[in-house]
């Protein structure tokens, strides 16, 4: 700080008063490694706002099991009748999981819905495979079920009902949201399979002109969808957001990658998937208009390479699968927001020293992920004093040179 004159009484700083979160973007994430039960892999496909995670890990036989992770603790759902093999989808508000497990030895799957207990969800049809993806906090538990030649058809449970076909053509019911609108994939005339959103269980084709296939993946309680859809050049295929408003709105890739996926949209619009190109896939978040690699946000040390986000709740919370450097194996992750601002700590001593033509201090900045040095300026600290003496100081210097 350099006065015009030298000024007797008592000095003070008045530090960080106008500091904003000096951050690189506009969030930085924290990871945590989910673990494995017991196995070397595991994989994180959804989450509610309590931070209840669910997906599949291995156990030390090796076979895939379904799990809910809080806390710090993963731990194993059980299975039914056949086999230790099961995998979850998807976590209602109120801890409703749903997902598929092993049914007979020939690989055939039943979806299940665990609310404290196990309950198995029977196909509609006799000798048809049943997966569940989908659950709200009323219960309704959306999925597929399956012929002997792979031919899907969309069903919806219930408590009362039980398994009810929604369509009678072929398709997919793969998330509802908690007003009953349901988001999948059905089959057209042309033979594509377009992505569709059925509200009140009446379907509406959200790519009717396009020739190629789609599917959308999730839905949010605005009814905004998301999933993907063939761009209609070679395989290139894209993310989109779909609102009955605004539309359809194709996001893009990451840089000049060849294809997308959106998977999840949460309630403040913000949106998860993956970006790829032909030699690797990355997780991206998309917020007001714009992509950002999740790779990009964990800061610049960060051992993780995350290849998938299949989930975020309204806390900002983002789960998927990704790796660990030195590691072949994926693993589930959850990470969240870094909304609070860097630290400064001053070291000051001779600022309260009267007279004199300058005083030069320092201030050490700190982030739990990174800090921006292109956004350290003069405004950051001000000296206040005798008078009604108020200057902003001037930066002399940065010592680190990187974030």
């Amino acid at each position: 700080m350099k006065p015009d004159a030298p000024i007797a009484g008592s000095f003070r700083l008045v530090s960080f008063q106008e500091l904003e979160p000096r951050l690189l973007l506009a969030t930085y994430y924290a990871v945590t490694d989910l673990g494995t039960l017991g196995g070397d892999y595991s994989r994180a496909l959804g989450l509610n706002d309590d931070g209840l995670v669910i997906g599949y890990a291995a156990l030390a036989s090796g076979d895939g099991r379904a799990f809910v992770w809080e806390s710090g603790s993963m731990t194993a759902l059980p299975t039914a009748t056949y086999g230790d093999t099961s995998a979850a989808y998807d976590i209602s508000g109120e801890g409703r999981i749903v997902g598929r497990m092993d049914h007979d030895a020939a690989g055939g799957n039943r979806g299940f819905l665990y609310n404290s207990s196990l309950q198995e969800i029977p196909p509609v049809l006799a000798g048809y495979t049943s997966l569940a993806r989908g659950v709200n906090d009323s219960g309704l538990v959306v999925g597929y079920t399956t012929d002997s030649s792979g031919n899907s058809y969309p069903f919806i449970w219930d408590a009362v009902h039980g398994s009810l076909l929604l369509e009678l053509d072929k398709g997919t019911a793969l998330a509802v949201n908690e007003v009953g609108t349901i988001a999948g994939k059905l089959q057209a005339a042309s033979g594509y399979y377009h992505p569709t959103i059925w509200k009140w269980n009446v379907p509406t084709d959200l790519t009717p002109s396009l020739s190629g296939h789609g599917e959308a993946l999730g839905v949010n309680d605005y009814d905004v969808a998301v999933g993907w859809h063939h761009t209609g050049v070679g395989q290139r295929y894209t993310a989109f957001r779909w609102s009955a408003q605004g539309g359809m709105t194709d996001l893009g890739t990451l840089d000049d990658d060849i294809r997308s996926t959106a998977w999840a949209v949460n309630n403040d619009g913000q949106i998860v998937g993956s970006s790829a190109s032909l030699s690797e896939t990355r997780a991206f978040v998309y917020d007001a208009g714009q992509m950002y690699d999740l790779n990009g946000l964990l800061g610049p040390d960060s051992p993780w390479w995350l290849e998938c986000a299949y989930d975020i709740n309204d806390e900002g919370q983002i789960v998927g699968g990704g790796y660990v450097s030195g590691s072949a194996n994926e693993h589930a992750f959850l990470l969240t927001p870094d909304h609070q601002g860097p630290s400064a700590v001053l070291s000051a001593a001779n600022v309260t020293i009267a007279g004199g033509d300058s005083h030069t201090f320092s201030v050490t900045y700190s982030d739990a992920v990174a800090v921006d040095v292109s956004t350290l300026d003069d405004i950051d600290i001000r000296v206040t004093g005798p008078g009604g003496f108020n200057r902003a100081t001037v930066l002399v210097g940065v010592d680190v040179g990187s974030d």
